[in-house]
């Protein structure tokens, strides 16, 4: 695990603590790039800076070195995330909405099914189905058996 974010974590659990941060601000401050909120992005450069913490130039705007450390701080907290069995709220809505329309479909098969099943019973013809599913039972019930007698017969 990365010292880095768990000190980053450690510092804004505190300030949580304090109330001078919330989970909502970490979140907000994730989806602007790192950026914003003087507060969270100068604690994020004390432990992610790819400078000393001392060094004069610590606080520079040069991009490359911020998106490597971005990238880093994001890497880390995924795999931290990851442990506790959290997952990104884009990746829960997408499970949501696959879930809703999982559901939706189970439904719409089930009415059609029913719907089958009344025309077969109103043909007359469910029985039929009920017929063929005992076969399908009693044809796969003697394959078994044979199966049964043939692994005895090669076991002596």
């Amino acid at each position: 695990m990365d010292s880095n974010l768990l000190k980053f974590w450690g510092q804004f659990l505190l300030n949580a603590a304090e109330g001078q941060a919330r989970l909502e601000q970490l979140s907000d401050w994730m989806e602007k790039g790192v950026t914003g909120m003087n507060e969270m992005t100068d604690m994020f450069r004390r432990f992610y800076s790819p400078e000393p913490k001392d060094a004069p130039g610590c606080r520079t705007d040069d991009a490359a070195p911020m998106r490597i450390a971005t990238s880093d701080f994001q890497t880390s907290l995924d795999a931290f995330a990851k442990v506790w069995g959290w997952i990104p709220e884009t990746v829960y809505r997408q499970l949501q909405d696959e879930c809703t329309a999982l559901r939706r479909q189970v439904a719409e098969q089930e009415e059609i099914i029913a719907t089958l099943r009344a025309l077969l019973d109103e043909r007359g013809m469910g029985h039929m189905e009920f017929f063929q599913r005992l076969q399908n039972v009693a044809l796969d019930q003697n394959r078994q058996f044979q199966e049964f007698i043939k692994n005895l017969r090669d076991g002596e």
